[in-house]
């Protein structure tokens, strides 16, 4: 873990406080094999409970949290807390960054971002290469339901990659909501050209001038097969 990233007494792992312009990471230990042999890509499939609060003096939304894939354990490079503890600006948008994440962005009027709140697929860069508004498809109603990170409601993501197809499918949805049927966000990529043979797996989360709290509580993640499903009765959260 790096910067301000800390499991709390109760068992959360606290990823920003309510310091400004700062970055956190926090990533597994070891590295993971991710391309099997002639350069295909490793299947993986994650799940992971979330929240993020404003403290009491802050007005909006500032960077937000990411899962993330990176052939290093990011080091800051200046200027990092708007790209989300991932890139600086030197480096955003360079193919050899060999950085992939999903992020979960709360940030307001920055000129790179395509939505000010959002889900998004970053690929070496932080200008996702695809978003969509936070929402879920409620199976139960058909219908979709809009979301708020701000809220500081719990939320469950599902972060799902075919090798094979190259189809990524992201899923959001409130907490003890059934697993959407219909994912928020379906893209196809060839995470090949993106991954090096051995990939660190983790969070990274940035704040500016607006001091906000990410938090994961439960994380499960598997490769080439389907992760395990998080007893949500069980998960601590934030006192």
């Amino acid at each position: 873990m790096e910067g301000a990233a800390a499991v709390t007494t109760f068992g959360v792992l606290q990823l920003t406080n309510t310091s400004t312009n700062v970055i956190c990471h926090a990533f597994f230990p070891s590295s993971i094999p991710s391309l099997l042999p002639v350069n295909k890509t490793i299947s993986f499939s994650t799940t992971l409970v979330f929240q993020i609060l404003k403290s009491a003096t802050s007005s909006s939304g500032s960077h937000g949290l990411g899962f993330t894939f990176s052939p290093t354990k990011i080091t800051p490079s200046p200027g990092c807390c708007p790209y989300l503890g991932l890139f600086g600006r030197e480096n955003n948008g360079n193919f050899s960054n060999h950085v992939f994440a999903v992020e979960f962005n709360t940030a307001r009027g920055f000129g790179f971002f395509t939505d000010e709140i959002h889900v998004g697929i970053d690929i070496n860069s932080i200008v996702s290469v695809s978003s969509a508004s936070p929402s879920y498809y409620d199976n139960t109603t058909n219908s979709n339901v809009n979301l708020d990170f701000l809220q500081g409601d719990p939320l469950e993501a599902w972060i799902e990659y075919d090798g094979v197809s190259k189809d990524l499918n992201v899923m959001l949805a409130s907490l003890n909501v059934a697993k959407p049927s219909k994912p928020l966000i379906s893209y196809a990529t060839d995470l090949s050209n993106v991954f090096k043979e051995n990939m660190y797996v983790g969070f990274s989360a940035s704040i500016g001038t607006q001091p906000n709290s990410h938090y994961i509580s439960g994380w499960s993640f598997h490769v080439n097969g389907e992760a395990q499903a998080l007893d949500l009765s069980s998960l601590p959260f934030p006192q």
